[in-house]
């Protein structure tokens, strides 16, 4: 694949169980319309129009117009919808898991920190100081703080000392190595003091707590690993400076992706290439001719595509198209023409539709049929046509859902075939090493073991090669990462393997770990 503007996420659906029967198609459940659209759970997708976001359901009705700046991802079962004003992040509403919206009147605006905690947001108003909200909007700790993290097994990280507003995450990031002139100390949610051991001191530096424990650091730049009580763990000025999207301190050989990134789960049609554009095929049977900019495997009954610039979403039908030749009685008055009838069997939910059927003459020359949409399971399609090989192509609702394409055999001696790659991410967040996760599902269709190679590829990418032996309709993930991942940008990653001559290739767009939102 080659671009794909926005990504993210893990496709939640309506349907409980996968679809299995071979006769499959698919309709439109949300038409192309946007710029960019990713699941958001239970039912929603984010979508983009021009530069602006906006929620929708499953049914493509508004819950949240496209006038947002950035709508944060749902964490505690909660959105942030946001809107840039003067070089900050205005929080404007907060979007809850059920679909309701709360609308936020107040001058408060977010930071480095745009997610709940422990049901607490932390936020600033217009004098640049901290305090807390709850998922209702109201205040639970007051803004009297000049930086502060988020709530963590109990307690969150604070100063009273001037306010970092407007310095950007370069300083936050400078203050885990370097300590401030301003004192830090600990509260709980009812801004209660942690006492700190006595031979701690006063610090000036203080992560998240992770696991139990915290990293504070001294005016002597001492390194003190502290628990929850406040009790001196051990002093290490070795520990690695590594830290999660909390900035609580994490192990340095952790690669495990950022739990914002997630994997899909493909159990549907996957995607096939021809001509720079995809379709979807179950083994070597395909259900949707190829006609996709871009397009992800159906994950649960529903596919994201994109037709051109514009993204929509696919539900898949259990029951198919098919067109066949009938005969017909009345003759054609040219010697190189006849006169031809098709029968098309059109599946229950699609038979309101209009379709067209269009034939390209061995010439080139292409004729349409169009029959408006009615209660029979065959449609007839007549035309006087030139003698010769001739293609066929039905559509209707903005979609091809039948080609002749669909009746060509595919020699099953071919193994290749039964090769599907899928990359799931459209976007990848570094870990504090700067290093962003990808990883790439290849999976056997067919009914025999395949043994074979693939080749992981990609710009500034950890290059992977790994042998395969994979049974009928098993799957194996594979995992590698972007390398130095400092700047928000787009990468691609290729993947080819040695039963065939076709590279699977996709642009990814790696966020970095240190980054406004």
């Amino acid at each position: 694949m080659n671009r794909i503007q926005y990504i993210t996420g893990l496709l939640l659906v309506l349907f409980a169980m996968p679809f299995v029967t071979e006769a499959q198609t698919a309709k439109w459940l949300i038409k192309p319309k946007y710029n960019a659209i990713t699941d958001f759970g239970n039912g929603m997708y984010k979508v983009k129009a021009g530069r602006y976001y906006g929620i929708i359901d499953s049914e493509g009705k508004t819950i949240v117009p496209t006038s947002a700046d950035s709508i944060t991802t749902m964490t505690e079962e909660h959105a942030l919808i946001l809107q840039y004003d003067d070089e900050k992040y205005r929080l404007t509403g907060i979007l809850n898991e059920d679909k309701t919206v709360l609308p936020i009147n107040e001058n408060w605006f977010v930071n480095d920190y745009p997610f709940f905690s422990e049901g607490k947001l932390p936020v600033y108003n217009e004098k640049g100081l901290y305090g807390f909200i709850d998922p209702d909007g109201h205040v639970v700790i007051k803004f009297e703080y000049g930086t502060v993290r988020p709530f963590s097994e109990g307690w969150a990280s604070v100063s009273k000392g001037k306010s970092l507003i407007g310095k950007g995450v370069s300083l936050i990031k400078k203050t885990v190595n370097k300590n401030s002139k301003d004192k830090v100390f600990y509260i709980d949610d009812q801004e209660r003091i942690m006492a700190l051991h006595a031979d701690i001191g006063d610090i000036y530096t203080g992560t998240s707590f992770k696991n139990g424990e915290a990293l504070v650091i001294r005016n002597d730049n001492k390194h003190c690993i502290i628990n929850t009580s406040g009790l001196l763990v051990r002093i290490d000025n070795n520990v690695a400076m590594v830290f999660d999207e909390k900035y609580a301190l994490k192990s340095p050989d952790d690669e495990v992706p950022d739990k914002k990134t997630t994997i899909m789960s493909f159990d549907g049609p996957s995607t096939f290439a021809q001509n720079d554009l995809y379709g979807y095929k179950v083994g070597n049977k395909i259900i949707l001719p190829a006609q996709f900019k871009e397009a992800e495997p159906f994950s649960k009954g529903l596919a994201l595509v994109a037709v051109g610039k514009n993204w929509g979403v696919l539900q898949l039908v259990n029951d198919n198209f098919d067109c066949a030749p009938v005969e017909n009685s009345i003759a054609s008055s040219e010697n190189d023409s006849e006169s031809i009838d098709y029968e098309v069997s059109v599946p229950t939910v699609w038979r309101d539709e209009e379709l067209v059927l269009t034939c390209t003459n061995p010439d080139g020359t292409e004729i349409n049929c169009q029959r408006p949409g009615d209660a029979n399971a065959k449609r007839t399609f007549s035309f006087i046509l030139k003698k010769g090989e001739r293609k066929l192509s039905l559509r209707g609702n903005d979609l091809t859902v039948w080609d002749s394409s669909m009746k060509t055999v595919v020699d099953k001696k071919q193994q290749g075939q039964y090769v599907s790659i899928s990359i799931a991410q459209n976007s990848s967040k570094a870990n504090a090493k700067d290093n962003a996760p990808v990883s790439v599902e290849v999976k056997n269709t067919g009914k025999e073991t395949l043994d074979f190679t693939v080749t992981i590829t990609g710009d500034g990418l950890k290059s992977i090669t790994k042998n395969l032996s994979l049974k009928g309709n098993q799957s194996e993930k594979i995992s590698t990462f972007f390398l130095s991942v400092t700047q928000e940008g787009s990468r691609m990653i290729s993947v080819s393997n040695s039963l065939t001559d076709n590279t699977v290739s996709k642009r990814i767009k790696v966020i970095p770990f240190f980054v406004s939102y």
